[in-house]
Parts: C-alpha cells; sequence; structure tokens
C-alpha cells in the first residue's frame, strides 16, 4: 500500500492508563475498528481510564521520506502528533471528547448514599452484644467472689 507523494496516513491509538503513563493496546488505520476496541475495552473494565486519540505524522518526520511499507508495526520510529477523539472516565461513567463537555454544568452531586434498607442491615450486622457482655461480667463476679470466700478467712 504505497500512499500518494509519501504522505503518511492517519491512525488511531487506544491507550489504557497504568502508573507513570499511558499503554498503547491498538494501533489502526480504521477509526471504526480503534472505536470499536475503545468501547469495548470501557466496557470490560469500567474502572480503568481509556483514551482513543488520532495520531498524525509531523511534518519533519513526513519529510524524511521513511516509507509505509516498511513500518507494518504502526510507527517505525516516526514522530507523530495526537489529538484526544474520546476518553473514557470511571469516576462519570461517560465517553467524552473534544466536542462533549467533561461534566454537566451546575452544582456537584452529592457522594450517593446506599438505600436505607442497606444501612439498616449494616447497622444489625455490627450490633453489639450486651447481653453477652452482662452474662460474663456476672459470671466473673460470682467466681471472684467464690474464690475470695474459699482463699480469703484462710489467708488472714
Amino acid at each position: 500500500m504505497s500512499q500518494a507523494s509519501g504522505a503518511a496516513p492517519v491512525r488511531f491509538a487506544v491507550q489504557r492508563s497504568k502508573p507513570g503513563g499511558w499503554k498503547t493496546v491498538l494501533v489502526d488505520r480504521d477509526q471504526a475498528e480503534a472505536d470499536r476496541v475503545f468501547k469495548g475495552m470501557a466496557a470490560t473494565n469500567p474502572r480503568g481510564y481509556f483514551r482513543l486519540i488520532r495520531l498524525e505524522p509531523r511534518a519533519a518526520a513526513a519529510a524524511a521520506g521513511a516509507d509505509d511499507d516498511e513500518d507494518a508495526d504502526g510507527g517505525g520510529g516516526r514522530e507523530f502528533g495526537w489529538r484526544l477523539v474520546a476518553l473514557y472516565d470511571p469516576r462519570t461513567g461517560r465517553i467524552t471528547g473534544p466536542e462533549t463537555p467533561a461534566a454537566p454544568t451546575g452544582p456537584a452531586r452529592p457522594p450517593v448514599r446506599p438505600p436505607k434498607a442497606t444501612r439498616q442491615a449494616a447497622v444489625a450486622q455490627v450490633s453489639v452484644p450486651v447481653r453477652f457482655y452482662l452474662a460474663v461480667i456476672l459470671i466473673g463476679g460470682v467466681l471472684a467472689l467464690a474464690a475470695w470466700l474459699a482463699l480469703g478467712p484462710a489467708a488472714g
């Protein structure tokens, strides 16, 4: 596939975040395929950050005469500029892009509280066993009194 006048095609990359940067998962010339992979990754791992970017060869790298057929891996050491096409943010659960707002305008939503039934179940799970504590204290007191009465007059 040779390109006319040495112009390199635009490519699309899907990346996932990792500590210290982004890891490229896929580089493809077809935006529809890259978009499908991007949406599939966001659905599969809803807690991760993913981005779909458009890779455009820089003019200096394109003028160097790098042939498109010699780098089947998609990079070949050339320099690319990139533009954000879409971003998946797990905090909002939405896919946004440069043309869509990242967050709705208006006041921030308060944190989501669990339903009342869940809160009552959590309270029931952590209830204090007052009867058990009273029984242990009462039995301990009776045993201490019995030991004192049994050993008390002999020691004095």
